[in-house]
């Protein structure tokens, strides 16, 4: 992350400064430069209750929000139906998002992984999942499928099917040749 080591280089030129109101040499960050300055030094204390009570609040706020999503999300998975399930997250002013033409390998949203994708694949047309999916960056997602397309196995596919066997079978027998 650039913020930390923009604060590590700081850090290390900031320990070189001795009295207040020295100022350091000039050190290059991200989208610029800066001139650290010794303003004061504060020995190692228990931090006062006004010194924590930001970091609190916001730690608070981020965990309440988190349960907010996680409520919100299992209230539309209770949905029985699509249409159920838009209007339940319609009442709570969210806006449902329709995706068309995902593939096996497409991300739906920010479920990037097969194994995030695996329990939307097994939906049958016209269901919701009962279950919020909890993504890497602790977001909530229901999922209702709205229609499936198989893969067209007719005259196209038995044309190539000997041939895409045949390349399948070559590249496994190069991967045991070369080990």
């Amino acid at each position: 992350d650039s913020d930390s080591a923009t604060q590590s280089v700081l850090e290390d030129v900031g320990t070189s400064l001795q009295n207040a109101g020295d100022i350091g040499d000039s050190v290059n960050i991200k989208d610029g430069f800066a001139v650290p300055q010794y303003v004061e030094k504060r020995d190692p204390h228990d931090p006062t209750f006004d010194e924590v009570r930001a970091k609190v609040e916001q730690r608070y706020r981020d965990d309440r929000a988190k349960q907010m999503a996680e409520e919100r999300a299992r209230q539309i998975g209770q949905a029985k139906t699509l249409d159920d399930m838009n209007k339940i997250a319609v009442s709570l002013g969210l806006k449902p998002d329709e995706r068309a033409g995902v593939g096996e390998s497409d991300s739906i949203g920010p479920l990037t992984t097969e194994e995030g994708r695996a329990s939307v694949y097994k939906l049958n047309v016209g269901q919701v999942t009962s279950e919020p999916l909890k993504t890497e960056n602790d977001h909530y997602m229901v999922i209702g499928l709205v229609a499936r397309k198989d893969a067209d196995m007719g005259e196209a596919f038995q044309k190539e099917k000997k041939s895409l066997e045949q390349r399948l079978l070559d590249e496994k027998r190069n991967v045991v040749f070369t080990t």
